[in-house]
C-alpha cells in the first residue's frame, strides 16, 4: 500500500468516525502516532486505542467485526508508516500550512503530546530523561497556551526553522531511543534464553565443580 493511500484511508476514517475521535484531523493524529514511535519501550495497541476516542461520545457501535477491524487495520497502517519514515532523510510530519503560509504546528504538537502521556519514563536513565526533555521542550513550548501570538509575530523564515528544528528533534529522539529499545528487547530475549543455574548445580563451563565453587564468583 503507498504512502498516499494509507494516509487517504486515515483521512476518510477521521471524517467517518469525526464525532467519536479525539482528533480532529490528519496532522492531529499524526503526532499523535509519531509521539507512540519516539520511545524506549513498545507501546501496545490495547493501551493506545481507547486513547483515540473522545471521552464525552465513546468508540462508536461497531455494525460488525468486519467494520471494527477494517479500521484497526487502517490505524496499524499508519502505525507502521510513521515507523518506517521517521528515519528517512525526507520524513516530514503532516504539518499543514496557514492561510499566511507559515506551518501550523499547534496541532501536530498538541496530538505529539497526547501521545507522550503513554510514555513509561521509569525504563529511561537519568540520562535519556534529560535527553527526551530537551528533544520535546519546543513540542511543549508550541502547545502551551498563549504561543499562539508569539508564533504570529515570527517572519516566514523563522517560521521554517521552528518546523525544521521541531523535526530534527523528533527524528534524534526517535532514532536515539528505537537503539536502546532494540537493545533493551536484546537483552531480555538474552536473560530469557540463558538457563538460569542454581548454586549447587554443576557448573555450566563444564569443570565437575559446582556453580558456586566456580564460575559464580
Amino acid at each position: 500500500m503507498k504512502v498516499k493511500e494509507i494516509e487517504n484511508n486515515l483521512k476518510d476514517l477521521i471524517d467517518k468516525y469525526r464525532k467519536h475521535l479525539a482528533f480532529i484531523d490528519l496532522s492531529h493524529i499524526d503526532g499523535f502516532f509519531t509521539a507512540l514511535c519516539c520511545t524506549k519501550e513498545i507501546i501496545q495497541p490495547a493501551r493506545w486505542l481507547p486513547v483515540l476516542w473522545n471521552d464525552k461520545v465513546g468508540e462508536p457501535d461497531w455494525e460488525s467485526d468486519d467494520e471494527f477491524n477494517q479500521f484497526l487495520q487502517t490505524v496499524l497502517a499508519y502505525y507502521n508508516l510513521t515507523v518506517a519514515l521517521l528515519p528517512k532523510d525526507n520524513y516530514a510530519p503532516a504539518i499543514y500550512e496557514r492561510v499566511d503560509g507559515k506551518p501550523d504546528t499547534k496541532f501536530w504538537c498538541w496530538g505529539f503530546l497526547r501521545g507522550a502521556d503513554l510514555w513509561d519514563r521509569s525504563v529511561l536513565t537519568s540520562a535519556e530523561k534529560k535527553f527526551v526533555d530537551e528533544h520535546i521542550a519546543l513540542i511543549q513550548k508550541i502547545s502551551a497556551r498563549g504561543y499562539g501570538k508569539e508564533y504570529n509575530s515570527v517572519t516566514q523564515e523563522q517560521a521554517m526553522e521552528i518546523y525544521q528544528t521541531l523535526k530534527s528533534d523528533v527524528q534524534s529522539l526517535f532514532k536515539t531511543l528505537e537503539k536502546r529499545r532494540l537493545k533493551m528487547l536484546d537483552e531480555e530475549m538474552a536473560q530469557r534464553s540463558s538457563p538460569k543455574v542454581g548454586r549447587n548445580d554443576p557448573c555450566p563451563c563444564g569443570s565437575g565443580k559446582k556453580f558456586k565453587q566456580c564460575c559464580l564468583h
